[in-house]
């Protein structure tokens, strides 16, 4: 009889663990779906395969998960196992925007800034760039920053832009790192300071940042910021030349053109 009671016992244990095993498969195999298109787009479980990423995210997205629409949307963007097509990148962006996915609202905010997939709109750019920037996505507090440095969609407003770049810039994002530089060496929102801006500028140039291996480049052959030294121009112009950054080309043949070699 007690045996009876135990084999009783751990059968509706067992029957318990399918149930809420089946419960959670029911709501989550749709993120399952885009954990595994993720495994073929990063190649790292996975074989690398950028077709069947997309397969998975499609299945997911119309679905109507949002990380999965957001996949589904860079896919597009950057023509990976897809044709690029900025339309249809901006459409599930929109998808995966509306229900909260930090990224996609940031994505979204640079289409409607820049006209990608959708007719330009300044005020429409802010208004997602913001709804990013509150999630602390750093798209969003990048590109709203932008948008109050440049006076687009808002009043021109150089202490808001510098507050937004710190923001993203304390994530390490190179794009807001360059900016913050840009306010520190021109003075707009906060003392300048040629030292500061180099610094940043450096961080970013580290890191392999074409454009701001320029501004050294530039900073090195005017002796801002830093002791004067064509040398030291040359090696970082010729770094961001390399990644086809045309300025640097340009100011390199100047260089070589014109300055004694040291």
């Amino acid at each position: 009889m007690e045996q009876n009671h135990l084999t009783l016992k751990k059968s509706t244990k067992a029957i318990i663990v399918v149930c809420i095993t089946f419960i959670w498969l029911l709501f989550n195999w749709t993120s399952i779906l885009n954990s595994i298109g993720t495994w073929y787009a990063k190649g790292d479980i996975l074989p690398q395969d950028y077709k069947m990423a997309v397969k998975f995210f499609r299945i997911a997205a119309k679905y109507n998960n949002a990380t999965a629409q957001y996949n589904l949307a860079l896919s597009y963007d950057f023509g990976r196992g897809v044709r690029q097509n900025y339309n249809e990148a901006f459409k599930w962006y929109l998808k995966a925007a509306i229900k909260g996915q930090a990224q996609a609202q940031g994505n979204l905010g640079y289409c409607y800034e820049h006209g990608e997939g959708v007719e330009q709109n300044d005020s429409l750019a802010v208004e997602w760039y913001r709804k990013a920037a509150k999630q602390g996505n750093i798209a969003g507090l990048n590109g709203l920053g932008g948008c109050y440095y440049d006076g687009k969609g808002v009043e021109q407003n150089y202490l808001e832009a510098v507050k937004y770049f710190k923001k993203a810039a304390s994530q390490d994002f190179e794009a807001a790192i360059n900016n913050l530089a840009l306010c520190y060496e021109n003075g707009h929102g906060v003392e300048q300071n040629l030292n500061e801006a180099m610094k940043l500028y450096q961080q970013s140039a580290e890191k392999g940042d074409a454009k701001a291996q320029y501004k050294m480049g530039i900073f090195y052959k005017e002796g801002q910021g830093v002791e004067k030294s064509y040398t030291e121009a040359k090696i970082w112009l010729r770094k961001a030349a390399v990644q086809g950054y045309s300025k640097a080309i340009e100011e390199l043949r100047s260089i070589e053109d014109s300055i004694k070699i040291e």
